[in-house]
């Protein structure tokens, strides 16, 4: 969904340094921003700090004032302003999350298969370019266009950070067709994507 124009003029407002308008801007959206953080650390981490989880939601709203608000000036109505602050909280996360695994200042977590593949992705020179903003904000738009069933456990699973175990309760199924059901909906994004970007099936 893309975004509407008073959305537009409310970031425009801050962009010209509106001290009101960044205040409507915070109190309107302080909440999803510190939700994606929140949500982000707990799917990489499986433990969420308060205190972590204010430190990023911050380096969130401190990246916007940036560079004269290079970044927030860079909202243009393509996506809901709702969605383009979760792109960007995410991201802001991982890159919080790398930085303090660089200082040691994050505890060990023992971690299985793609959890495990992510966080050796965060540690990497390179990971700053595979973390785009642009890559995330492909993912989150390939999502809205998947059927609601294969939404919702994509979802559930990197976005909410459930267990197979707590998918399968909360969707009343076998572990076993968790697994399955990832399997298929994550070939549909990765269609979605391909298609999105120009590729083909």
């Amino acid at each position: 969904m893309a975004g509407s124009p008073d959305e537009l003029a409310l970031v425009q407002r801050c962009v010209a340094g509106d001290a009101a308008a960044w205040r409507s801007l915070m109190e309107r959206y302080g909440a999803l921003v510190a939700h994606a953080v929140r949500q982000t650390l707990l799917r990489v981490l499986k433990h969420a700090d308060p205190a972590q989880v204010d430190d990023a939601a911050q380096a969130v709203w401190l990246s916007l004032c940036a560079d004269a608000c290079r970044r927030l000036r860079g909202f243009q109505m393509k996506s809901a302003l709702s969605t383009w602050l979760t792109v960007l909280s995410t991201r802001k996360a991982l890159d919080y999350i790398r930085t303090e695994m660089r200082k040691g200042s994050l505890r060990t977590v023992h971690l299985d298969g793609e959890d495990r593949d992510l966080l050796k992705e965060l540690q990497s020179p390179e990971a700053e370019e595979r973390f785009s903003m642009d890559e995330v904000f492909v993912l989150h738009e390939a999502l809205e266009k998947l059927p609601a069933d294969d939404r919702l456990i994509l979802k559930m699973y990197y976005l909410d950070g459930l267990s197979y175990r707590s998918i399968a309760t909360a969707l009343q199924v076998a572990p076993n067709t968790v697994s399955s059901y990832l399997l298929r909906a994550r070939d549909k994004l990765k269609k979605c994507i391909t298609e999105g970007s120009g590729g083909v099936s």
